[in-house]
């Protein structure tokens, strides 16, 4: 029998994945009644779980309203992506200092994001599960540097940015080949310690995830908007 903890961790999974495919949609209000009945749970954990999913910013509640899924916009994309920079540049400074540099987890990393198809298909449990093994090296390099305030920083706009990542690779699969072939190059710059061109290449390539998202975003705006 499941714990109490191991319900609301399941439930969490479920409506957080559910969030980023755009399953539920932005600005959808989350029916306590409806999903209990679904996820055959009770409404205590269920709450629990909107507690949590509120801290990672995907659902907001409102007096007297209920719960909403966030919305995604083009400024909210331009935020996250500022914070993006700033923190990923920031790690790699932090890299440079140290004395020793071990970047075993982001090569083992690397070597099994190899095995993970270019072209997954439609089915968005595929498609998360490949996100996260393709844009996950970013959250592994802000770890690989020790600072626990800037690993917690990053972990605050993950969730909400692996929204607008699932938008891109759905619309641009090809990215995802693109996006582990640059964190090979990376990380052999890293590894070379050829810090300002890994800085450089880094730049660039969050530029381009910005650029392919802000697309992406734009057609998912326009698809809704015709609905």
């Amino acid at each position: 029998m499941l714990n109490v903890n191991s319900v609301k961790k399941s439930i969490v999974g479920y409506l957080r994945g559910q969030i980023i495919s755009g399953e539920l949609r932005p600005g959808q209000r989350l029916n306590e009644i409806a999903l209990s009945k679904q996820l055959e749970v009770s409404r205590p954990p269920l709450r629990e779980a909107f507690q949590v999913l509120e801290q990672e910013g995907l659902v907001v509640s409102i007096s007297r309203k209920g719960t909403f899924v966030t919305t995604v916009s083009l400024d909210d994309l331009n935020e996250l992506y500022e914070a993006r920079e700033i923190l990923e540049i920031s790690a790699i400074h932090l890299l440079r200092k140290k004395k020793r540099l071990d970047l075993q987890k982001l090569f083992s990393f690397l070597s099994e994001s190899r095995n993970v198809p270019a072209f997954p298909g439609e089915i968005f449990e595929k498609l998360l599960f490949y996100r996260e093994k393709i844009s996950d090296f970013h959250v592994i390099l802000l770890e690989t540097t020790g600072n626990q305030r800037l690993i917690h920083f990053y972990q605050t706009i993950y969730f909400n940015l692996a929204r607008y990542q699932y938008m891109q690779f759905s619309l641009f699969p090809e990215s995802m080949t693109n996006s582990l072939e640059k964190h090979r190059q990376i990380l052999d710059l890293l590894d070379g310690q050829l810090f300002e061109e890994a800085e450089q290449l880094l730049q660039a390539h969050i530029q381009d995830a910005y650029n392919h998202q802000k697309i992406a975003l734009l057609k998912y705006q326009e698809t809704m908007d015709n609905n």
